[in-house]
């Protein structure tokens, strides 16, 4: 063999070496591909199921009355009402005066913003039964029992008067209110990353779902 021919063959055979450590790049990193596309199909599946789930609980307290404030006509629905929900905030009223319904429109638009909790009225007229056992002064309506695990855990007195942020307050400060929901609410939604795999597009945003 010639001088020429063996510079050719090591030439050729370094060629080659290069070669097969770029197809093993390759291999690697088709691999690494491959496990993202896993790990971004497994977590897109596992939040549709979280979204899913947390619109079925939704769905569940919307048709048990949260997001507003239910009128309870007796006192069969106001027991099953607090059995069914942990926290239940409940206007006790009498007379139907100008400042029990701008009580009403507060703790409406309190509602809306706690949906956890739900907001319940029951008036002296309705349920006059509930009024002679509960444990409060029926002097001082309109009132607020603020009730966890089916156990009232105590009354809130002279909210009549109450602006909404005091309202909310004495809420908080008695346990009624989450603050997640609060949050929840204010939290502005984060834009989704858009990641680039093989000339595709991988959008992690869920709003087709």
């Amino acid at each position: 063999m010639d001088a020429q021919q063996a510079a050719l063959n090591n030439m050729l055979a370094g060629t080659i070496e290069v070669l097969e450590r770029q197809v093993d790049q390759t291999l690697v990193e088709l691999e690494k591909v491959s496990k993202d596309e896993d790990e971004l199909a497994a977590l897109r599946r596992r939040r549709i199921a979280e979204m899913k789930k947390t619109q079925t609980e939704k769905q569940e307290k919307i048709e048990r009355g949260h997001g507003d404030l239910k009128n309870v006509n007796d006192v069969k629905e106001f027991f099953a009402n607090c059995k069914k929900t942990d926290t239940v905030v409940c206007l006790l009223t009498g007379q139907n005066t100008e400042s029990v319904q701008l009580l009403r429109l507060k703790l409406t638009k309190l509602a809306k913003i706690y949906f956890t909790t739900l907001f319940v009225e029951a008036s002296s007229e309705r349920v006059p039964y509930l009024f002679e056992n509960m444990q409060f002064n029926r002097s001082r309506l309109p009132s607020i029992a603020v009730i966890k695990r089916n156990i009232c855990v105590g009354y809130l007195y002279e909210v009549a008067g109450n602006e909404l942020n005091v309202l909310e307050k004495r809420l908080s400060e008695n346990g009624a209110l989450d603050p997640q929901d609060k949050e929840q609410r204010a939290r502005p939604a984060k834009p989704q990353p858009t990641k680039t795999i093989r000339g595709r597009n991988y959008d992690d945003s869920d709003d087709d779902y």
